[in-house]
């Protein structure tokens, strides 16, 4: 398995971490271990990843600069928000300093071309092999309630009445998802089916709304992908878990076409977005009146999980399914290896088991995520430990 190493080194304003610190802890793992890369992002200084990139080389480690792409970018340029369904803004949930959860719509043109422009203007000439496209996505339900049914500014209207959905009869049937009374409706979006890593919804407006965010997300990723490949670097991408991937606009198996490499946040131990708790969490009590515990038990009935959390064999199936059946080979996936209080609560047995699990099921590499400099030794020295054990 490729293995690669995600540091956190600050808001684009402000850097946080210094070179010989991040190398000691570099060192640490790619001393005992193989590291094929370090993503590091996104705080923007020159000289340092410069720096990093030489003192990287000795060790045959390739560099990927860790950049959002429908969110934090509004530090350099003005960008359109996505809007909901009552044509309002939606509001930041920042978790922490530096990252504002502020959302942009992918079909905005001119956000496309300032996303463009910010990467030619401040990091082209970066000695990097490559770069890592984070929140690549819509908003989900952690954002708040209402977040995964956008966008409706104009340009998004336009595209939609050229897909053949009434944006105005769209909008009452989002309206009627989260006015019903009915309190005993443990299925307020009226999920069909789940297959393939796609729900199907029996409004067939709702189920139309779903596909054409996928189709939004698909067709602006591909021109940026496009555009990153010109400028002769490889590409990875963050992903949700696919399981609640869909919710969002992303397709994993055709996401998985356009990259280098996929990172798919198992992030099972995690309360902050894209941590798949505090998602399914979110999604179950992001409807009024209703009971979130039987909307969550008919979640994972829906998804074919029979226990209560997303288990070590639900991951392990869910990742040979992508493995076997759409022979995806460029799966590195993302574990929380990092400890933050009230927000990442890994530990040395979660770790095992859930490395366990990637092995098994043969995946094509792992992402220490998201933040090398607060992964504790005793963290890396599991990872280590295994490495060793199966030559990962």
């Amino acid at each position: 398995m490729k293995t690669y190493l995600q540091v956190f080194s600050g808001g684009f304003k402000n850097q946080i971490i210094n070179l010989e610190e991040l190398m000691e802890k570099i060192k640490f793992v790619a001393q005992k271990a193989d590291v094929n890369g370090v993503i590091i992002g996104w705080a923007l200084n020159k000289e340092f990843y410069a720096k990093l990139k030489k003192s990287l080389k000795k060790y045959n480690i390739e560099l990927h600069f860790w950049l959002p792409v429908f969110s934090e970018l509004d530090y350099f340029r003005e960008f359109q928000d996505v809007i909901n369904y009552r044509n309002e803004n939606i509001k930041s949930t920042g978790f922490q300093e530096d990252e504002n959860f502020n959302f942009y719509c992918p079909n905005d043109k001119n956000n496309i071309e300032n996303i463009k422009s910010i990467f030619l203007e401040y990091l082209a000439d970066y000695d990097i092999d490559g770069v890592f496209l984070d929140k690549i996505r819509y908003p989900s339900f952690s954002n708040n309630p209402e977040s995964v049914f956008t966008c409706f500014c104009d340009t998004c209207k336009d595209k939609m009445k050229k897909s053949g959905i009434n944006a105005a009869e769209l909008q009452r049937k989002i309206e009627d998802i989260f006015s019903d009374s009915n309190s005993e409706n443990k299925n307020p979006m009226g999920i069909s089916d789940y297959k393939n890593f796609k729900f199907d919804f029996s409004d067939p407006i709702i189920d139309s709304f779903f596909k054409f965010k996928e189709e939004s997300i698909n067709d602006t990723l591909e021109e940026l992908t496009d555009f990153f490949r010109s400028k002769n670097l490889k590409i990875g991408l963050d992903l949700f878990a696919p399981h609640i991937a869909y919710f969002t606009g992303q397709n994993i198996i055709k996401l998985s076409s356009m990259a280098d490499f996929i990172k798919p946040m198992y992030y099972r131990a995690t309360y902050a977005p894209a941590g798949i708790p505090f998602e399914i969490e979110s999604y179950s009590k992001s409807f009024p009146n209703k009971d979130s515990e039987n909307i969550k038990k008919e979640f994972f009935r829906f998804i074919n999980e029979s226990e209560e959390e997303i288990s070590d064999r639900y991951m392990e199936n869910e990742l040979c399914q992508l493995k076997k059946e759409f022979d995806i080979k460029n799966i590195c996936s993302g574990l929380e290896f990092n400890k933050i209080k009230d927000i990442a609560l890994s530990d040395t047995d979660y770790l095992e088991r859930s490395i366990n699990s990637f092995y098994n099921s043969g995946t094509d590499g792992i992402v220490l995520s998201w933040d090398l400099m607060r992964m504790p030794l005793e963290h890396l020295d599991i990872y280590i430990k295994l490495w060793n054990e199966n030559k990962l």
